[in-house]
């Protein structure tokens, strides 16, 4: 690694306070999280169309940031960074799961459904708020890369069923001109491979985090015990 400073974080975790399919809190996932070597999480819980109806939008909103809160405070307190996203599952025009980075409380708070939008709908709300979106797992299943214009980044996933699709993910995401990431998606199962990305130290909140995805000529990534860089295509 260069000199700069950088920092491991997991940038895609679900705790069961709001991810019905998680099996740990958020401060299980910050203790686990803390003693494998990570700095830092982001915090991506689901916004999905089989959790809540679009009517209840903003009390969904309120109880998903009060888990953050208390998360974070957690964290806090022993000296662990947790940043706020969140993962939006949507249908239009064809069903994919986003992992938004940069959002704040004031972006959910003042957002329609999330999961109502289609895929340049919601392009279009996070570019307006400076937010980068990221297709997770774009290859698991029948899921195929989306509407290359409608999106900043692509995921390496960590999951058994992801993991080996690592150099296509690549290989898209350099046709494309868009930054790869690299997270757990981490719900309390196990995980035989570990992985993240390495985040300047000066990058300290969410709002950081997004502004260096979209403005940085490579992400440096860990998977297993590999560490390695992906260029974007950005020219800096």
């Amino acid at each position: 690694m260069d000199s700069e400073e950088y920092v491991l974080f997991d940038p895609h975790v679900h705790s069961s306070g709001i991810s019905k399919c998680s099996h740990v809190t958020g401060m299980e996932i910050v203790d686990t999280r803390k003693s494998e070597g990570y700095g830092g999480i982001v915090l991506t819980n689901h916004c999905q169309p089989w959790y809540y109806t679009p009517q209840e939008h903003r009390e969904f909103i309120k109880r998903f940031i009060a888990e953050y809160r208390a998360v974070k405070e957690y964290a806090d307190n022993v000296g662990f960074r947790a940043f706020l996203g969140i993962e939006v599952t949507i249908s239009l025009p064809d069903v994919a799961d986003w992992l938004l980075y940069g959002v704040d409380e004031k972006f959910l708070i003042d957002s329609p459904c999330l999961y109502a939008l289609t895929q340049k709908e919601l392009f279009t709300l996070c570019e307006k708020a400076e937010v980068a979106m990221v297709q997770a797992h774009p290859y698991r299943s029948s899921t195929l890369p989306r509407a290359a214009e409608y999106m900043h980044g692509m995921e390496i996933n960590c999951t058994p069923c992801d993991v080996n699709t690592r150099e296509t993910v690549i290989k898209e995401a350099e046709k494309r001109g868009i930054f790869v990431t690299c997270g757990t998606d981490y719900h309390g199962d196990a995980r035989p491979i570990k992985g993240g990305i390495y985040l300047p130290s000066s990058v300290n909140n969410a709002g950081k985090m997004a502004e260096y995805l979209l403005n940085t000529p490579f992400t440096k990534l860990k998977l297993g015990e590999e560490i390695f860089d992906v260029p974007t295509g950005i020219k800096v």
